[in-house]
């Protein structure tokens, strides 16, 4: 049996993701930028998703592995790949390899195209694109946050690594033969010092303005 923590397959509910809607990041952009107005409900990063780089990477795609999904309400998901189809809950998503790649692909069960990611909004795992015509949902890039620079990229980042997803705490140590990981977490460290001098300048101007007044 093989185990997956459920952060490391982005199985993630709502009540876990309303972290990273907080409102204290607003403070760093000028007024009537951000819209955080928006429901989590429209934001698919409110819905568990299943991504097929991480289910290979970790095993699970091997014909007769069983994963089991914990979830952070105490709760688990049983899932199993077994000919070419990968079985969760009532659920059977077929998976074939990429067209041209050497690379697994997911076969949306509602529109039959090749996806990387799928979400379950409903109790039914599909696309973003079909899930976004039944549900209405969207990226939470497009609705929050939008004045802060390069706020949805570390989060991103931090979740690619196994990081906190919280900005500035620190990142797992890795052997330096883990290429990609350094390289990404480089990235993050580069973006987040960015996020500081632009706090930093949105003070100076309030200050400034203070000043004047």
């Amino acid at each position: 049996m093989i185990r997956c923590c459920w952060l490391s397959i982005s199985l993630v509910w709502s009540t876990n993701r309303k972290a990273f809607f907080t409102r204290m990041a607003g403070h760093f952009g000028l007024a009537g930028t951000n819209n955080d107005s928006t429901p989590i409900a429209r934001l698919l990063l409110a819905y568990p998703s299943l991504d097929v780089h991480e289910l290979a990477r970790s095993g699970a795609l091997v014909d007769g592995a069983v994963m089991v999904f914990k979830i952070p309400d105490g709760g688990s998901r049983f899932a199993r790949h077994e000919a070419g189809k990968f079985q969760i809950d009532d659920q059977a998503i077929s998976i074939r390899s990429h067209p041209f790649l050497r690379m697994p692909v997911f076969v949306c069960p509602l529109c039959s195209a090749d996806r990387y990611r799928l979400h379950l909004i409903g109790g039914v795992w599909a696309c973003r694109d079909w899930q976004k015509r039944r549900h209405h949902v969207d990226y939470a890039c497009r609705h929050t946050q939008r004045s802060v620079p390069a706020w949805h990229r570390i989060g991103w980042l931090r979740r690619r690594i196994g990081a906190d997803p919280r900005l500035f705490t620190p990142l797992p140590i890795k052997s330096l033969r883990h290429h990609r990981y350094w390289r990404l977490a480089r990235e993050t460290r580069a973006l987040e010092r960015r996020l500081i001098a632009h706090g930093e300048n949105i003070a100076n101007v309030l200050e400034n303005r203070h000043g004047r007044s």
